[in-house]
């Protein structure tokens, strides 16, 4: 009996060692996979942790918390693994222009590695619960490894980067790796165009009008209601207010972003009424309204543009007056059409016709400038012959700013380039001696031959006048003897002597009316050489003239100079010299002379704008950037006659009213100047990422079509065959009950959807301060969209928005687009087929934030600058496992 009850002792105390140690081997099991359940939740939260820190850009600490000093030169910055070849570039140009940034090199990295003690993550570390529960004894510390992803099999194509995660505990004293858990995420900048609707503040389901400043609102409606469907993600800047009562037919399909809201029902925040049961398990579970079928994000910032585009927060935006002038510039030196009225103005500086001398101020209206020409003829002689000597020029380094004609009289003309800065002489030649000394001197010979020969004639009429004289005393004298004969008596009369007497008388006045003759053809021989005399002398002094032209010729120099304001060149004004030189040389004829101006649309010296009725100017004569200065000759000396000013403007070759004239007080060529000035750079250059531009949210958002008010959005202007409209920013957009299809990139301050019975369709990104709908319009269904997703391409290359260069429809390319070697054509079909096309002309709605990435430096800058910087991102998680 003692024997039996000591076996049974021996086989029961087997029995309990046996199940003693079954089960502290189960209970260690039981131990050991609660650790493991324990690691696995612990490297989960880590990888999720660090996810999150990388979408808002942290800068780790060394025990992985946010560092608040952060800078590109942060070891641990986690942007600048994100930072894509536009941002990389951008801080290259900083640098290279010495921009104060503080960057390491190089400014990239490829990884970021950490390595946290337990003992380090204290009660106030954000991981601090989840690692609490590892045992301390078996895990020492966790490493953590961020590393972008770049290899044969994954490269980025475009701003998206690849990043694996990395999370390891690690055992104590030897440090080896106990548990890893390894994530691969695809992260691309979060554009505003992915977003199908941006709200300013709160978003109130169930209420017809937001209550607050920037709030919008979606009505009440049915379950039996179409309803509206976002298929793209939305962001809200605040809060989202989900129905109290009722039903909201609305369903966001897509993830709805909230800046640094909540959900809230009654103004609280929401909270399940099953505490997250069977019937609110999820956000799509929600009731009252369609539901949040990808879930909500909590991004946990404010976009403080939305702020101050709704109103919320007022900024002071920079002066514009700078850039507008530059932008007013650059516009007049590109768009022909803007200067094709301009005229060229004149003002008179001086003129003094006793020295020779005018001076007039030339400038071209409508900010048009003058232009040197690459390649024109040195000089166009019109005139045949010789009357002018071909035109010379000071200097031939210059190039032709303008075109001039002169005009002697009115058949002697000439035409020339000329040059800035460069003198442009002409002389008049009015004779065609070639030796002009041997002419005055045989000239002279023959004056003084002539002179002789009339002296001599002179002196033979006197001798016959003397003869003259002499006979006619002796006729006299036999006149009265025969007279005296006659008287007496026949008886005492001598014949002999009266018959004597008459035969002297009839020889006297035969020899006398000879004598008479002679002198006659001597003095019309005097008369004859007295003409060639005078003759003569009048060749002399043409002779004599020619021998001072010779030594002091007549000369037209004109200078065409820069006019100068505070030692600035002005682009569109210049100072034209006139000066005659020996002017009493010249003929006793009137002088025009006519300046055509080669401005932004001259090429080659001839006028490339393109005009219905062009009209080929005579002498540029009413050719409006032509001038036309008339010079009367008086006393030896020229005066003008053109009326000019010295106070304000004329433009004597224009008819119409000047455009725009030239502001002689301000300094035009200082603003090129500070318009292209290396320090403020070229437009959109980039700047250092300290700079916020969020004041000027209203400013830089006012870029594309701006209206103060409403715009009526009807089925013609989005209708049948609708446009995709960029407009930035409208005071009212109304979607009108006929309009169906709706495409754009829309920035309205307040965006309604009047009562409909139609469908509508929304393709785009609409950012608005305040969103109102008809409930007519959820009855009749509302489906919204941004451009990308894929029912939305279809239906945009369905209206036409979408094609093809040539025409015809997306769906008949001829090629994939993954053919190996396409053609341009192709290439250009395939992205004019995409949506990426489309943001072409809408620059902002590429940004991370409606907080500016573009903007004005301060008021001194004269044009827009940009940081290039993505400030939020989205994280796709490809993939995560255990190594």
């Amino acid at each position: 009996m003692l024997l039996n009850l000591a076996a049974i002792t021996a086989i029961v105390g087997l029995s309990v060692s046996y199940f003693s140690f079954y089960l502290i081997n189960q209970a260690k099991m039981s131990q050991d996979f609660q650790g493991a359940i324990d690691e696995d939740i612990v490297l989960n939260s880590i990888i999720d942790y660090t996810a999150t820190a990388i979408q808002q850009r942290w800068c780790f600490s060394k025990t992985w918390l946010r560092d608040s000093k952060c800078d590109l030169s942060h070891p641990r910055n986690v942007e600048r693994l994100l930072l894509n070849s536009k941002s990389l570039q951008a801080i290259s140009d900083m640098r290279s222009r010495g921009v104060p940034i503080k960057v390491s090199a190089p400014v990239d990295l490829s990884y970021i590695e950490g390595v946290i003690s337990l003992k380090d993550m204290t009660s106030s570390h954000p991981l601090h619960t989840i690692v609490e529960h590892l045992e301390r004894g078996k895990i020492d510390s966790i490493a953590i490894e961020i590393q972008r992803v770049e290899n044969d099999v994954i490269f980025s194509k475009g701003s998206e980067v690849y990043v694996s995660i990395k999370a390891s505990l690690i055992r104590p004293l030897g440090g080896a790796i106990t548990s890893r858990l390894k994530s691969m995420s695809l992260i691309v900048p979060r554009e505003l165009s992915s977003f199908a609707l941006v709200v300013a503040n709160d978003l109130h389901l169930g209420k017809s009008i937001g209550p607050q400043q920037g709030d919008s609102a979606i009505p009440t409606g049915s379950e039996s209601d179409a309803g509206l469907i976002f298929d793209s993600p939305v962001f809200v800047n605040g809060s989202v207010h989900l129905p109290t009562g009722g039903y909201s037919p609305v369903t966001f399909t897509e993830n709805l972003f909230l800046g640094n809201g909540i959900l809230r029902k009654s103004n609280l925040p929401y909270v399940p009424d099953s505490n997250g049961g069977q019937d609110e398990r999820f956000y799509s579970d929600i009731q009252g309204l369609g539901g949040f079928k990808r879930g909500v994000t909590l991004t946990g910032n404010r976009d403080i543009g939305l702020d101050y585009l709704s109103g919320r927060l007022v900024g002071e935006p920079p002066g514009s007056d700078l850039m507008e002038k530059c932008i007013k510039m650059s516009l007049a030196s590109s768009d022909l059409f803007m200067t094709s009225r301009s005229s060229l103005l004149g003002r008179e500086i001086s003129s003094n016709s006793w020295k020779g001398e005018h001076k007039v101020h030339l400038g071209l209206s409508l900010w048009n400038r003058f232009t040197e020409q690459k390649s024109v003829k040195v000089d166009i002689t019109k005139e045949e012959g010789t009357f002018w000597v071909k035109p010379t020029l000071s200097a031939k380094n210059s190039k032709s700013i303008a075109r001039v004609q002169i005009k002697i009289g009115s058949s002697h003309w000439v035409e020339a380039d000329l040059h800035k800065n460069t003198q442009l002489s002409f002389q008049p030649r009015f004779t065609q001696v070639d030796n002009a000394v041997r002419k005055v001197n045989e000239t002279k010979d023959k004056i003084s031959n002539l002179e002789r020969t009339i002296w001599d004639l002179q002196q033979e009429i006197k001798s016959l006048e003397g003869s003259i004289d002499d006979k006619k005393r002796h006729l006299r004298e036999a006149k009265e003897r025969l007279e005296h004969e006659f008287h007496k008596k026949e008886k005492d009369q001598d014949k002999d002597l009266i018959e004597s007497l008459k035969d002297k008388i009839s020889d006297l006045e035969r020899e006398i009316s000879s004598l008479e003759s002679k002198i006659w053809s001597e003095r019309k021989e005097i008369d004859a050489k007295k003409w060639e005399l005078s003759q003569a002398k009048r060749d002399l002094d043409t002779y004599n003239r020619a021998l001072e032209e010779e030594r002091n010729p007549p000369q037209i120099d004109l200078v065409l100079k820069d006019k100068m304001m505070g030692g600035f060149p002005q682009f569109n004004q210049a100072t034209f010299d006139i000066q005659f030189t020996n002017q009493k040389t010249f003929d006793d004829q009137d002088i025009r002379i006519s300046l055509l101006a080669y401005d932004v649309g001259t090429e080659k010296g001839d006028d490339v704008r393109d005009y219905d009725d062009p009209k080929e100017p005579t002498g540029f004569k009413g050719y409006s950037r032509g001038i036309t200065l008339d010079f009367n000759r008086w006393s030896d000396q020229f005066n003008l006659k053109t009326h000019l000013h010295k106070d304000r403007w004329i433009a004597p070759n224009s008819t119409e009213p000047i455009e725009d004239p030239v502001d002689t007080a301000f300094n035009y060529g200082e603003l090129e100047v500070r318009c292209s000035d290396p320090a403020s750079g070229f437009s959109f250059e980039s700047v250092n990422w300290d700079i916020s531009f969020s004041e000027q949210t209203v400013h830089s958002w006012t870029f594309a079509d701006p209206f103060d008010g409403t715009w009526y959005i009807t089925r013609l202007e989005a209708g049948d065959k609708p446009s995709f409209k960029v407009r930035s920013i409208v005071n009212r957009c109304i979607v009108m009950p006929d309009a169906t299809f709706v495409a754009g990139f829309l920035n309205c301050k307040s965006f309604t959807i009047a009562p409909r019975s139609k469908p509508l369709k929304i393709v785009g990104t609409v950012v608005t301060n305040r969103l109102s709908i008809d409930p007519s319009a959820l009855r009749a269904g509302i489906w919204w969209s941004n451009i990308y997703h894929p029912q939305a391409v279809l239906e945009l290359q369905k209206v036409g928005i979408l094609k093809p260069l040539k025409g015809g429809e997306c769906v008949t390319l001829p090629d994939p687009i993954w053919h190996p070697n396409p053609s341009i054509v192709n290439l250009s079909n395939h992205y004019r087929c995409h949506p990426i096309s489309l943001r072409e002309k809408a620059n902002p709605f590429t940004w991370t934030s409606v907080d500016p990435d573009c903007g004005m430096i301060d008021e001194a800058a004269s044009r827009t600058s940009c940081k290039f910087r993505p400030k939020n991102f989205v994280l796709k998680e490809l993939g995560r496992g255990s190594q």
